[in-house]
C-alpha cells in the first residue's frame, strides 16, 4: 500500500514539473518572441530613420545643382543685358573683326589662330544671317560675358550658352568645339533650349528646364536650364 502511494505521489509530482517546465518554457518562448519582436521594429525603424535622412540629404545636394544651375541663367541674362545697354551707340566694327572671321562654308567663328575652346567661348554666326552693328554688338558682348564668366560657371556643369535664335551660339564649354562643329544644317531655331523658350512656349518669360535630347555636336545627352532674353519687349535670345 506505501509503495503504491508512493509511486503515485511521485508520477504526480512529474507531472507537476513537467507541466511547470512547459509552461516556462513556453514564456521564455514568448519572452524571446517579443523581445525578438520589439527589436526588429526598433532596428527597423532605425534603418527607415537613416535611409530617410540619407535621401533627404541626397535630395538637397543634388537639387542644388539646379538650383544654382537656373540662378546662373538669371544672372548671366541680367548681366548680358546690362552690357549691352552699356555697348549700345558704340562701333564694334574693329574689335569683332579682331576676334571673328568668315570660313569657306559661309559660317562665321573665331580666327584659327585665336580658336581655343578650352579657354575662351565658341561661336558661330549662320551664313544667311546679314551682318549689321546691332549683331556684331550681340554676339560680340555675349562672348566677352562668357570668357570671363564662362570657366567658373561650368566648373560643374557642361555648358553655359547665350543663343539668339535663327542668327548665333555663343557657348562656352571645355569639352565641345560647338562652333567649328556647326555647319550649314544649324540653325538653332528648333534646338530644344532656344524653340523652349519662344514666347509662344514661354508666354511668362521665366526659366523652365527643356526635356532631354541629344546634342549632336557633343555628342551626348543633355537637359538644359533656359530662361529668355527680352530686349525692349522682344525676344533676343536665350541664355542656359
Amino acid at each position: 500500500m506505501g509503495s503504491a502511494v508512493t509511486r503515485h505521489h511521485f508520477n504526480l509530482a512529474r507531472r507537476i514539473q513537467l507541466q511547470i517546465g512547459l509552461v516556462i518554457a513556453l514564456a521564455i518562448i514568448a519572452v524571446t518572441w517579443l523581445s525578438y519582436q520589439n527589436s526588429m521594429r526598433s532596428q527597423r525603424q532605425q534603418t527607415l530613420d537613416s535611409l530617410s535622412q540619407q535621401v533627404s540629404a541626397r535630395t538637397q545636394f543634388d537639387s542644388e545643382a539646379f538650383i544654382q544651375a537656373e540662378q546662373n541663367t538669371y544672372l548671366l541674362r541680367d548681366e548680358y543685358l546690362r552690357r549691352l545697354q552699356e555697348a549700345a551707340g558704340q562701333d564694334p566694327t574693329r574689335e569683332f573683326e579682331h576676334w571673328f572671321v568668315r570660313y569657306p562654308d559661309g559660317l562665321i567663328r573665331v580666327r584659327p589662330e585665336l580658336d581655343d575652346f578650352k579657354r575662351q567661348p565658341s561661336i558661330y554666326i549662320r551664313a544667311q544671317v546679314a551682318l549689321n552693328d546691332d549683331i556684331r554688338r550681340q554676339v560680340l558682348v555675349a562672348f566677352k560675358l562668357l570668357r570671363e564668366w564662362g570657366a567658373p560657371m561650368t566648373m560643374r556643369y557642361y555648358s553655359a550658352y547665350i543663343d539668339l535664335p535663327g542668327v548665333a551660339l555663343i557657348m562656352y564649354s571645355p569639352s565641345v568645339n560647338w562652333g567649328q562643329q556647326a555647319d550649314s544644317s544649324s540653325n538653332n531655331f528648333d534646338y530644344p533650349p532656344v524653340r523652349n523658350s519662344a514666347p509662344d512656349r514661354n508666354p511668362q518669360r521665366l526659366n523652365t528646364w527643356t526635356e532631354v535630347y541629344y546634342d549632336d555636336k557633343a555628342s551626348i545627352w543633355l537637359l538644359s536650364s533656359i530662361t529668355p532674353v527680352d530686349q525692349h519687349g522682344q525676344w533676343l535670345g536665350t541664355v542656359s
